[in-house]
């Protein structure tokens, strides 16, 4: 068999904040694809975790033309798994967006409240976020956030995501992102202020009160290019 070729299909920057989790697995086993196990994060900040939330604010967006699209802010809610025969990859199986269910046909229409505040004082800078999602019918999932800016490590990285609602539906992610792991951090501690709180059908029953919150990263710059895999012939 040739092997896939790739179908390029977009690109962006975007502002981040992942929140890494460790949950009950059970509660996750529900939304992974048959033939998939959970498998928590191996090494690096989020070691442990077996679920991500990621929030996102874009910054610039561009289908494959290069022709600029509607900007979206929206929070991803993914398990780590392993495919039979593959590598690691991620499934994303709710979210909440104000572009709707997008590519994944996951997420729940909503209005997006964001706010980001950076104080420069000296050498020192705080930043302060806060984010908002909520839905016409009751999903909600909201973080505020207050820590002090850390040292920026540029990192290149490769992801597959799957689609819990579309069946052996991915997209490929090449990204260059800045990264400042917070939590847990050497040195002084960073992290001033957290609340984080997620009410959904699905999320509910996910965060139940026995959640750990394994790690927390700010990415300031994200960079991705996105593509689909092709057809083997």
């Amino acid at each position: 068999m040739a092997p896939r070729q790739e179908t390029f299909v977009g690109q962006g920057t975007e502002v981040r904040t992942f929140l890494y989790f460790r949950v009950s697995t059970p509660a996750l086993l529900k939304f992974v694809p048959q033939g998939c196990e959970v498998c928590p994060v191996s090494s690096g900040p989020g070691a442990g975790a077996n679920l991500l939330a990621a929030f996102v604010d874009q910054v610039t967006s561009l289908d494959a033309a290069g022709k600029p699209v509607d900007l979206l802010r929206y929070v991803l809610f993914e398990i780590p798994i392993r495919p039979a025969g593959e590598h690691n990859a991620l499934v994303l199986f709710t979210g909440l967006s104000n572009g709707g269910p997008g590519a994944y046909e996951t997420n729940v229409k909503a209005e997006a409240d964001i706010e980001r505040k950076i104080r420069h004082q000296g050498a020192a800078s705080t930043v302060e976020e806060s984010w908002d999602l909520k839905s016409g019918s009751g999903e909600n999932v909201s973080l505020q956030l207050r820590f002090s800016r850390g040292p920026v490590s540029v990192e290149q990285v490769e992801s597959r995501v799957y689609s819990q609602a579309k069946p052996g539906f991915f997209r490929i992610y090449r990204v260059e992102q800045a990264v400042d792991v917070i939590r847990p951090a050497s040195g002084a501690r960073r992290l001033r202020e957290i609340g984080f709180r997620a009410k959904s059908a699905k999320l509910t029953p996910v965060f139940d009160g026995t959640e750990q919150l394994v790690s927390i990263v700010s990415v300031p710059v994200y960079a991705r290019r996105i593509f689909l895999p092709g057809e083997v012939s």
